[in-house]
């Protein structure tokens, strides 16, 4: 197989790679591939929190001695605690005035067991049901649903009980959103209470609409004093005092304090974001660029993480000066926002200058200002974002674009050297660009091409109409193109449609992008299931038509129980020694042979991951560090494996900071949606609030 080394010169290490992109050009997956065969990162790494969650276990069985180790416990994985006990309902007749009366006497001091009576009621076992690992998108929170259990009717009461074994003594965090009325007491002593509903986000559906309106609604938060060993936990909650409102549920979760201590091993620093954003760090040099959710662009030491500069790629920075003279209320209005904006370090105030500002746009042209956004992705926007797109850097300059459209290119740095914004109807996913020659191409709506030197247009594609992920550079037969992560084949230098795949169609055929490697193109095809080979060497004139290999049979799309399950994918495929490999959503591994066409490995990953409306499990695409492979799910795990025809797993990693959540979800941080880079001796892994270097020095 043909080796091209690409030499990354501001990187200061030699890059082997297998495509040729046109020198010292960084992009996603560092140079669209995910290859560092030459890198010498560490193995094993880990940031694991030491406060009073560590270790915390439920039970409902009363314990003999508080002090005694459980017996039959259920670990609190992911903040929430599974086995309860419950009683009830009590009919009262007014439950929002009467949540503080006692509807069993001593109420705080309960020690129940399962098959304990008051009156005719009985306390029973309660459990939150567990994950289904299989189920895709789900809209629904993790609901302890007390109402549906009891058959609940308005005016009711109830309460429910767990046993908690904490190993350490000290504090934990719980976020909690319910309906109707919640107390709560934790060693008999009050921690919450109110008597009314009270959520923030409600349904995972909710995040994206909140995200892409700046909202950032706060759910209910509170502190439990835990003592070593057994602590016990009640809560009463009511349905609501009106006909028809049955509601009684509430999904709690525990996390760790903002100051609880860390173990820690081969994390150098962590540096703080400004927002989330699922899009790849790039090395330039001695920098990092990041983008941060909606259009911010960050600039890092790599040796340090310490902010050296950042800009905003706001639709104000993108309307032209003369416009912007043209009428008075940008610089009576929007100017001075704008100037809080860059000056506000605070998230929730930073936001909701964001949301005046963004109004004060709307107010003086709301056509140019309010553009629709395609409904689809206004849902998913909790997970996408408008900072998918991963920068570009020819090594002089970095190149950004954002799914609002705005375009835009610094230098080194942090000097605007032009900002553009492009004409769409409506915002669909965005795609992370490519960068080959004098063109820098993004994807919206459909292919276009502008000038790196000036940010004018160059062409546009519009038959190219299908992209997400991630567009590709490279070179075939000399010739400079870009693909789409459809397959489609575009001159850079003119927006020519040299390849058009006739395999594409208007329903979904997966998320992931293809890579190029010399002049053959690797276009995988409904997520993990099938992955052609498309070889370009013979292809010349203006309408090409490549050799193709197919490879089908690849994932077996059956659940355990036999039902049927698209095998999707977000990863890419990693093309390594005639070997390809893939983790596609439900977190099973496969390597394929290119050369005999047999899937050699399926294989279920020993990690967990967030599968919900908002959230990926795995996202982020192998990629091939020195020896080692590295595969990544979104709580921030990694297992390093020996490239080769069998599953060999070397070490299991993890990054288990927890993040002060403000609504009801896992408090584990979003880790990591984007693959690694590297800059030969260091990883750098993006996460939802911080950037982690990982190494020995």
């Amino acid at each position: 197989m043909l080796r091209h080394l690409a030499t990354w010169i501001l990187a200061g290490v030699t890059l082997s790679g297998l495509a040729a992109r046109g020198d010292d050009v960084v992009g996603w997956r560092g140079n669209w591939t995910g290859l560092w065969p030459d890198a010498q990162t560490p193995v094993e790494w880990s940031r694991l929190p030491m406060g009073a969650t560590r270790g915390l276990q439920c039970a409902t069985t009363r314990p003999a001695d508080e002090s005694a180790a459980p017996q039959g416990a259920t670990a609190v994985r992911d903040g929430l605690i599974r086995d309860w006990l419950v009683i009830g309902p009590f009919p009262v007749a007014d439950s929002v005035k009467q949540v503080d009366e006692s509807q069993i006497a001593n109420e705080a001091e309960l020690k129940p067991a399962a098959g304990d009576k008051v009156g005719d009621l009985e306390w029973n076992p309660l459990v939150l049901p567990p994950e289904d690992r299989w189920q895709f998108g789900t809209t629904e929170l993790a609901w302890l649903d007390v109402g549906k259990a009891l058959d609940a009717k308005p005016n009711q009461v109830a309460y429910i009980h767990t046993y908690l074994y904490a190993q350490t003594a000290g504090a934990v965090r719980a976020v909690v959103e319910h309906g109707f009325g919640l107390k709560v007491w934790v060693n008999g002593k009050p921690a919450f209470s109110a008597n009314d509903r009270q959520y923030a986000l409600g349904s995972y559906q909710q995040m994206g609409r909140l995200t892409i309106s700046d909202e950032y609604p706060h759910a209910p938060t509170f502190e439990l004093q835990l003592n070593k060993g057994w602590n016990r936990l009640l809560c009463k909650l009511t349905t609501a005092n009106k006909a028809g409102w049955n509601e009684m549920r509430m999904c709690m979760y525990l996390m760790e304090k903002a100051d609880a201590p860390y173990e820690e091993k081969n994390i150098l620093w962590k540096a703080p974001l400004a927002n989330r954003s699922t899009s790849t760090p790039i090395l330039v040099g001695n920098r990092i660029f990041v983008m941060a959710d909606p259009d911010q662009l960050i600039c890092l030491d790599k040796n340090t993480g310490k902010q050296l500069w950042t800009a905003y790629n706001t639709y104000y920075d993108a309307t032209p000066q003369a416009q912007r003279d043209a009428n008075p209320a940008f610089k009576d209005k929007v100017k001075p926002l704008y100037q809080q904006l860059l000056d506000e370090s605070d998230y929730d105030k930073r936001l909701a200058i964001r949301r005046k500002l963004t109004q004060t746009l709307k107010d003086i042209d709301d056509a140019t200002y309010n553009p629709r956004v395609e409904g689809h992705m206004s849902s998913h926007f909790g997970v996408v974002g408008y900072s998918l797109p991963t920068p570009c850097s020819d090594g002089k300059n970095v190149y950004v674009f954002c799914g609002t459209g705005v375009v835009a290119c610094y230098d080194l740095a942090g000097q605007r050297q032009w900002i553009t914004r492009l004409s769409v109807p409506v915002l669909v996913y965005p795609c992370s660009p490519a960068l080959i020659g004098n063109t820098f191409a993004v994807f919206m709506g459909h292919l276009r091409g502008l000038d790196k030197n000036t940010g004018k247009l160059l062409w546009e594609q519009k038959a190219v109409t299908q992209s997400c992920a991630s567009l590709i550079p490279g070179k075939f037969g000399g010739v400079e193109i870009i693909v789409s992560q459809k397959g489609d084949v575009v001159r850079a230098s003119d927006g020519a449609l040299l390849y058009n795949n006739a395999e594409k169609i208007t329903g979904d055929t997966g998320w992931n992008a293809p890579v190029v490697l010399g002049n053959l193109l690797y276009l995988p095809w409904y997520g993990a299931s099938v992955l052609n080979t498309l070889d370009f060497s013979q292809c010349i004139g203006e309408k090409w038509t490549p050799a193709r290999t197919r490879i089908e049979g690849i994932t077996i799309s059956k659940q355990p129980d036999g039902k049927w399950i698209d095998r999707w994918a977000a990863s890419s495929w990693l093309i390594h020694d005639d070997l390809a490999y893939v983790v596609d959503i439900y977190k099973t591994l496969y390597i394929v042979d290119l050369k005999s066409k047999q899937t050699l490995v399926r294989q279920q990953l020993d990690f967990g991951g967030l599968m919900h409306y908002n959230a990926l499990p795995v996202a982020a695409s192998p990629t091939l560090l020195g020896k080692y492979i590295c595969l990544l799910n979104n709580q921030g795990e990694a297992i390093m494996i020996e490239p080769g025809r069998t599953f060999k797993p070397v070490a299991k990693n993890v990054i288990g900071t927890q993040l002060p959540r403000v609504w009801a979800a896992p408090p584990q941080e979003t880790l990591s949606y984007a693959p690694p880079i590297t800059d030969g001796q260091r990883l750098y892994l993006r996460g939802e609030q911080y950037l982690y270097c990982i190494g020995t020095k």
